[in-house]
């Protein structure tokens, strides 16, 4: 396990948790305090200035840290590796750098609904697309697709198990016909 210190911008969206960081010299305090605690990482949040990512992921790596994160908002996936990011976590932020047209403001729910909306539309083939693949292989970026946490939301369907459950779904036989069934007392 690897400590990473979030830091984000302060407002309506703002992560429960974190630094909040509204000007260069408190995003720079933050990278500070956070490198002198030990930390390994920094990762910035969606409601993190775009305006003050390039200075802070270099003073990160000034300071030997790494740089993570939700792409903030105002700025597409392709910015922010173009910036420095060293890794990206979230598929819907990397869904995101297509959609920007579409979802501009990434630091509410959007940011989930957008993709399950938009998604489907992306050409996977399309060169915009190996353009982007071929950046992160350039700079060497991760991406911490975390599809455990989103692949259902997507995939599911009312009245049926989510299909990551399917195959260790064991229930009785009576009650697998109310999988998915609003429960009742009275059947």
């Amino acid at each position: 396990m690897a400590k990473a210190g979030l830091i984000d911008g302060p407002g309506p969206y703002q992560s429960p948790a974190g630094i909040f960081a509204k000007t260069q010299a408190e995003a720079d305090a933050a990278v500070n305090r956070y490198a002198d605690l030990g930390y390994v990482q920094t990762k910035l949040y969606s409601s993190f200035d775009p305006a003050l990512v390039p200075e802070t992921i270099w003073l990160s790596h000034e300071r030997g840290m790494r740089v993570s994160g939700h792409v903030p908002s105002g700025m597409t996936a392709t910015q922010f590796v173009e910036d420095g990011a060293d890794e990206i976590q979230h598929i819907n932020f990397i869904m995101l750098n297509f959609l920007a047209d579409k979802v501009p403001d990434t630091r509410s729910t959007a940011r989930f609904t957008g993709v399950g909306e938009y998604a489907a539309g992306i050409d996977l083939q399309s060169k915009e697309v190996n353009d982007f693949i071929a950046l992160l292989q350039r700079h060497h970026t991760v991406v911490d697709v975390t599809l455990n946490a989103f692949e259902d939301w997507f995939t599911a369907r009312p009245g049926q198990v989510a299909p990551t459950f399917a195959s260790d779904f064991r229930q009785p036989t009576s009650q697998q016909r109310d999988v998915g069934q609003p429960f009742s007392w009275r059947r």
